[in-house]
Parts: structure tokens; C-alpha cells; sequence
């Protein structure tokens, strides 16, 4: 049996990074999620009673325009449909999937390119509070030490992905995340 994983690129989370001093609350709504921050990771058929194809999981790299050790902390929020029938309209519904403190590294972008050289990847993440399941839904590596760390995250079956941002320093002005599903 051959056992294989689809490689997508990586995106950008936002194609603006974020300066939010708080997360903005997300609440169920009649109106599909869209703008900056929001990604369609389901595919096929529109959703029906059986529902379409999504990744199982997304890979995620933090990082800011910040100081060595400054920090942000950002959710990753799954949103999935309940569709309606008749006169009842489709919701959608949030779900925080996780929620990860982050502490900025020297480990830097390069210049022209998608993560500059004047925006640090994060080396320290910490699942916070009871926003995941360690090793079950969330796997956090945070090796510290100015290397890169990653959070792989289940996406539960969701078909959009939002991420959001809250700026816990005031080092921290532009926060962003590369992810790829798979």
C-alpha cells in the first residue's frame, strides 16, 4: 500500500501583516467569510449533505516585523457550513482551532522576497490555554535557539481558515504566518 501526502506551496496568511492589539471576535453569520485572512482549504463539489474535500492539516511558520524576542500570539480559525434548506439560510460557524504565543527570533526573511529581511520568524511557540489538544490536534515544535519553529494543526473537516492576531509587545507591529496544507 502506498501512502501519499498532496505538497501545496506555501501562502501567506495575510497579504497585509497585521497590527491588531486584540483578536477580533468571530461569531456565527449567514454571510460566507471572505477578505484578508480568510483561505478556501476545501475543494470538490459545493457542500451538500456529504460535504466536499478538505486538507486534513495545515503547516504553519509565524513570524512578525519585531525584535529577537519580542512577542505576538495569533488563532487559527476554522470555519465551516451548516447548510440550509427551503427558507432556512446557510450559517457559518467559527471554530478556534488553535491559539499559539509566539516569541520572535533572530531568524529573519530575505530582501525581495515573500518574508523580508526585516521580519523575524518565531522560534518559540506555546499552545495556549486549552485552544488544542497537544499531539493530538496541535503539534508544536519550538526548538528556541534562533531556528525556526512550526505548528501543524488539524483542520477538523472546516472549509475556509481565517487567521487572526493580537500584538502582546509593542515590539511587535506587523504580524503574518506562512501555512500549506496537506
Amino acid at each position: 500500500m502506498l501512502i501519499e501526502t498532496q505538497a501545496t506551496v506555501w501562502r501567506k496568511g495575510l497579504a497585509t501583516n497585521s497590527d491588531a492589539t486584540s483578536f477580533a471576535s468571530k461569531v456565527n453569520t449567514l454571510t460566507e467569510p471572505t477578505g484578508d485572512g480568510v483561505h478556501n482549504v476545501g475543494w470538490g463539489p459545493p457542500p451538500g449533505p456529504q460535504g466536499g474535500v478538505t486538507y486534513n492539516a495545515i503547516l504553519i511558520h509565524p513570524y512578525a516585523v519585531a525584535g529577537d524576542n519580542d512577542t505576538f500570539s495569533m488563532r487559527v480559525i476554522g470555519w465551516s457550513l451548516v447548510r440550509g434548506s427551503g427558507t432556512v439560510r446557510d450559517l457559518w460557524i467559527p471554530t478556534i482551532l488553535c491559539e499559539l504565543a509566539c516569541t520572535c527570533s533572530a531568524d529573519v526573511g530575505v530582501a525581495n522576497s515573500a518574508v523580508l529581511a526585516t521580519e523575524r520568524f518565531a522560534d518559540t511557540l506555546a499552545l495556549v490555554g486549552t485552544s488544542g489538544t497537544l499531539g493530538t490536534n496541535v503539534d508544536v515544535f519550538s526548538p528556541t535557539g534562533n531556528v525556526k519553529g512550526h505548528a501543524v494543526i488539524d483542520l477538523k473537516g472546516s472549509q475556509k481558515l481565517e487567521f487572526t492576531f493580537d500584538s502582546t509587545s509593542a515590539g511587535a507591529t506587523g504580524m503574518n504566518a506562512l501555512f500549506k496544507g496537506y
